[in-house]
């Protein structure tokens, strides 16, 4: 059994991720830093030289070819790809949305050199955000609303015990 966690950038999965792995003694992997390491490129470098598209596909080789009973952080953007919604919903996987509110994820995003934030103002950045909320409330069986990192990783080990 999977568990996988989800959301917008910035809401806390790599570091909410590491900590629920090591109290459920599992490993964890974070996608992201999968792609990088598979493709020996950072991500700024795969949109650059791939674009988009091609880093989606990277993540759904990672998403089919690992399966092994793991805490993964997935990129914000996973959702954007139907392919990569089926996997994540496979019903023996434990989808977690971490959803903080929309100031919370600006202010913790505003600095940040990701590359879907590179020339975008504000509102894009919300409307992508409201694009994205269907799709994650599609894959998710379990939604954390806005709450301190210690109670997000109380609810998640919780959600996870029960399963």
């Amino acid at each position: 059994m999977s568990l996988y966690l989800i959301g917008f950038m910035g809401c806390g999965k790599s570091s909410i991720g590491k900590e629920v792995a090591k109290k459920l003694g599992l490993s964890f992997h974070d996608i992201d830093e999968i792609v990088e390491q598979e493709s020996r490129k950072t991500i700024e470098q795969i949109f650059e030289k791939w674009g988009e598209y091609r880093f989606r596909l990277m993540e759904t080789e990672i998403l089919t070819n690992w399966r092994d009973e793991a805490v993964y952080a997935t990129g914000g953007g996973i959702v954007v790809s139907a392919v990569n919604r089926e996997i994540i919903k496979d019903p023996s996987n434990v989808v977690v949305w971490i959803d903080p509110t929309w100031d919370v994820l600006y202010k913790r995003i505003q600095q940040s050199t990701r590359p879907l934030l590179i020339d975008r103002s504000e509102a894009d950045l919300k409307k992508l955000w409201e694009a994205r909320e269907p799709l994650y409330k599609e894959c998710a069986n379990h939604i954390i609303k806005d709450a301190k990192p210690e109670f997000i990783i109380d609810q998640i080990l919780k959600i996870y015990k029960k399963k």
